[in-house]
């Protein structure tokens, strides 16, 4: 569940704001007027009050599985194994926190300014034309809400690991004199600026409602009592996501063990087939449809209409893998694998939003099909997965039973991204067929990319050095990879649309480079320190990673970059005896701050600062 109680309230003052962000994150000066962001009196404009019921989102998951293993022991073969595996994922979300006037899309909301206007759930009751008298009553509303609601900042040295001794804000009056600067600012508490407006707007209502009538001129727009309690959310909407994913798995691999050229060789090799079926549902507005001398005309009638459909895919996803040993202490591995990763069901929602039309051009319609303007979906029941085939080898080596150093390679061919189509569907309303082209639908695009990627791994302990010295040891992790995927913006990116023809169109020519695979560091780095002797057990673990491209989590078509970052942790942990183990666990003792920009690499719009945190534990066992 996503819910929220939130509201905005500003100054009618303006002061003329500069930033500069030589320091990492921006610093502000205010000039002009003397303006003081702690002096809660400077709020007293434009209220806006929230409640929000934004998502309620249900994902369950029901499974079996059955395994046969088969002892061979002749020839090179040593087992048989064979099996079966099923699942359902059952994934319904119910969207809300959108704007009506009747509150059904779960969401209360209403804006109060001084000047009178009054807005609720994106109507506007009353204008600004109201006299001053007339819209008193409600405007004092902002103030008593201002003065009943005021709180304290809630930390000392906000953002100070990050501006240094500098303040996030400085005034400046109209002679260029410092009068003052802060790293804190006047807050409100959300859950009362709720509570005390909504109680005091009901107080008015009978002149809220007079005032909406001289203004609207009926009483289309007239309040009830405003409630402040979360609104309820209704899934018969056709923004409702409701899919079912059933998976079945039938599988078969030998395990085997030879020589290959004397050396001793070992591995298995099989087929998984994997069969997936999905469920689609939602709800659509109903229409009627009228025929007058071969003239339609269309109209909404009736609830939502509950709708549904189905699409099934198989794969065969072979794999083979063998560890070859050289010598006592080498090994190298090799592996081929064929694998698919599915489709989010967010994204496979059955979402249709209709634009009618009874006049074509200005002429009646005599084809029932243009009664359809346009179908627009937001979701892809029939989008297939996503399938890759993988590669690797690997070389390792112990020199002796404290130490491993471990070297591998790899590379991944994959279909790793989803284009933009336009198909014919065919809908039944108010019992007629009706063919239109639909867009916003999504597939597999045809053309691949690929990924290929080193790592070097070493561990060693220092068993050997005399005393208490002997329980020190060292790891170290390197890891780089590359792709030439490509993810373009949405927005300022190249985007390419297939119609029904299975042409491919360009729709935007980009003006920002497309990111890469998401979550993907070309450079990885962890190294260890570690102590472990009798039931102490102390490490310290530093882990670096640059800069890396993931979607906006606002809008998963959007750009947006993690900055590169590295982190010290330290954990320690003694066991008591069989039963109790006491530890600590120190995250982000460098207080290491996470950076984000917004489309280009440099481009930095937000800047999280979370500190070190300490946990402490202790465990017991019967």
């Amino acid at each position: 569940t996503e819910q929220a109680i939130e509201f905005r309230i500003q100054s009618d003052k303006s002061p003329t704001i500069q930033f500069d962000t030589a320091s990492g994150i921006p610093l502000y000066t205010l000039y002009d007027e003397e303006f003081d962001v702690n002096d809660h009196d400077n709020y007293v404009d434009r209220l806006r009050v929230r409640i929000d019921n934004d998502l309620e989102r249900e994902n369950s998951f029901t499974s079996g599985r059955l395994d046969f293993d088969y002892k061979v022991d002749k020839g090179m073969f040593t087992t048989l194994q064979t099996g079966l595996r099923f699942g359902r994922q059952d994934y319904i979300s119910t969207p809300g926190g959108s704007d009506t006037f009747s509150g059904a899309n779960g969401r209360t909301s209403f804006e109060i300014e001084n000047d009178g206007e009054f807005t609720f759930n994106g109507t506007e009751i009353v204008d600004d034309d109201s006299s001053d008298a007339e819209a008193a009553p409600f405007v004092n509303i902002i103030a008593a809400t201002n003065e009943a609601c005021r709180g304290q900042f809630p930390e000392t040295d906000f953002l100070s690991n990050l501006r240094g001794n500098n303040e996030l804000v400085t005034q400046v009056d109209s002679n260029g004199n410092v009068t003052g600067a802060t790293s804190s600012w006047g807050v409100f508490d959300a859950q009362c600026v709720a509570d005390t407006s909504i109680a005091a707007l009901n107080q008015v209502t009978a002149l809220l409602n007079q005032l909406s009538i001289d203004t609207n001129g009926s009483n289309s727009r007239v309040l009830g009592a405003i409630s402040g309690d979360i609104p309820t959310l209704s899934s018969d909407n056709s923004r409702t996501t409701n899919v079912q994913e059933d998976t079945l798995a039938l599988y078969a691999m030998a395990n085997y063990e030879t020589t290959f050229d004397s050396l001793p060789l070992r591995g298995n090799f099989g087929m998984r087939v994997v069969n997936t079926e999905v469920t689609s549902r939602s709800f659509r507005q109903g229409y009627e449809i009228s025929e007058d001398g071969g003239e339609f005309t269309i109209a909404e009638a009736g609830d939502a209409i509950p709708v549904s459909t189905k699409s099934d895919y198989t794969n065969f996803l072979p794999s083979a893998n063998a560890i070859l040993e050289i010598s006592d202490d080498k090994l190298l591995r090799f592996g081929v694998f064929k694998a698919i990763s599915r489709a989010d069901p967010a994204d496979m929602g059955f979402s249709r939003s209709f634009s009618t039309q009874n006049e074509v051009d200005g002429e009646p319609i005599t084809n029932r099909n243009d009664l359809i303007q346009s179908v627009n979906a937001s979701g892809s029941p029939a989008i297939g997965p996503l399938t890759s085939w993988n590669y690797d080898i690997g070389f390792e080596w112990y020199p002796n039973r404290d130490s491993i150093l471990a070297i591998g390679s790899y590379y991944k061919k994959f279909d790793g991204q989803f284009e933009n189509v336009t198909e014919n569907e065919t809908f039944v309303i108010d019992g007629q067929d009706i063919t239109r082209a639909v867009s916003g639908l999504q597939e597999v695009a045809q053309e691949g990319s690929g990924l290929v990627g080193f790592e070097v791994t070493g561990s060693h302990r220092f068993s050997y050095l005399p005393g208490y010295l002997s329980g020190l040891g060292v790891k170290a992790s390197y890891n780089y990879a590359s792709s030439d995927f490509e993810f373009e913006d949405s927005l300022y990116g190249d985007v390419f649309e297939r119609d029904v023809n299975g042409s491919l169109v360009q729709t935007n020519t980009g003006i920002v480079a497309p990111g890469g695979l998401p979550g993907l560091s070309e450079n990885t780095f962890s190294g260890t320190v570690y102590y472990q002797i009798g039931g102490l057990d102390v490490s310290a673990i530093y882990k670096y990673r640059d800069n890396y491209f993931q979607p906006a989590t606002s809008n998963g078509t959007r750009l947006r970059y993690i900055g590169e970052v590295g982190v010290l942790e330290a954990r320690a942990s003694y066991k008591i005896n069989d039963n109790f183990r006491v530890s600590v666990e120190a995250i982000n003792l460098l207080d290491a701050e996470k950076e984000q920009f917004q489309w280009v690499e440099d481009n930095q719009y937000e800047v999280n600062s979370y500190g070190p945190r300490v946990f402490f534990g202790v465990r017991g066992r019967f």
